[in-house]
């Protein structure tokens, strides 16, 4: 693994069926787990809530990524960071050394994490705990992530992460994040509609693989919902089932802690 974080973004050649609507400058990210032995072990999947990839703000917009312990007020950073809605921004953004150290200087424990925009919050806020020590709790095959967007009062979207498993399953490919998923919301089943039109090929072991989901995105239309049971199906694999619910003040303390406007 490189040093420094690890930042994963998917561009595939598929078009799903959903609703045409207007570019909402946000991005949706998760974190590969919810516990990692150190800053260089965190993995995240970042992904903008564009439908067009090539319709986007200036080039000159700050981006930044900012961090926030949960226990200690004072023991927080922030950094400048890659446009996270750009393209091709994604090799090795926290290979430099100040960004690295930044980060080691927050220590282990519970935090708080998001991108910010020209000084204010444009992703939702992620929490992960940092414990040096033995995590070598297999990974479930499934896990289902609650994502709240920014300007939205009902579930929009759900984070995916899909970690083979040992036995080889030749099933499991590139496409299956985002063809084979089948989302369970309270108790009903829905499925994905995509066109592919890429390269199919198994997922490797020994590593995760992150899909950002949209509920526009699946059959039948999938009513709004303010709180709801979640899990995801792919096969015979079946993550945990999730309540998630949408909190009003979702983000407020981060923004606080960061005077962000």
């Amino acid at each position: 693994m490189m040093r420094g974080f690890l930042a994963l973004v998917f561009v595939v050649a598929f078009v799903c069926m959903a609703e045409a609507r207007e570019p909402v400058y946000s991005v949706a990210f998760h974190p590969a787990n919810n516990t990692f032995k150190g800053w260089s072990k965190v993995e995240f999947l970042a992904y903008p809530s564009l439908r067009d990839l090539g319709d986007r703000k200036s080039g000159s917009d700050l981006y930044e990524f900012a961090v926030r312990s949960l226990t200690d007020p004072e023991n927080k950073t922030r950094f400048r960071y890659p446009d996270p809605t750009g393209e091709g921004q994604w090799g090795e953004p926290f290979s430099h050394d100040e960004y690295f150290e930044s980060l080691n200087r927050l220590g282990a424990g519970n935090f708080e994490c998001a991108f910010l925009r020209n000084g204010a919050r444009c992703s939702n806020v992620v929490r992960i705990k940092i414990e040096p020590g033995d995590q070598s709790a297999s990974e479930p095959v499934l896990r289902v992530v609650p994502i709240q967007m920014i300007g939205e009062n009902h579930v929009t979207h759900l984070g995916v992460w899909v970690v083979p498993p040992k036995k080889p399953d030749s099933r499991i490919t590139n496409y299956s994040l985002h063809g084979d998923i089948i989302l369970v919301v309270d108790g009903i089943e829905y499925e994905r509609h995509c066109i592919w039109d890429g390269m199919v090929a198994p997922l490797k072991l020994g590593r995760g693989y992150g899909a950002i989901l949209e509920l526009k995105e699946f059959r039948p239309k999938i009513p709004a919902k303010t709180k709801c049971k979640v899990q995801v199906k792919m096969f015979e694999y079946e993550s945990e089932v999730e309540e998630i619910a949408v909190d009003p003040d979702h983000g407020k303390k981060f923004d606080s802690a960061f005077g962000l406007k």
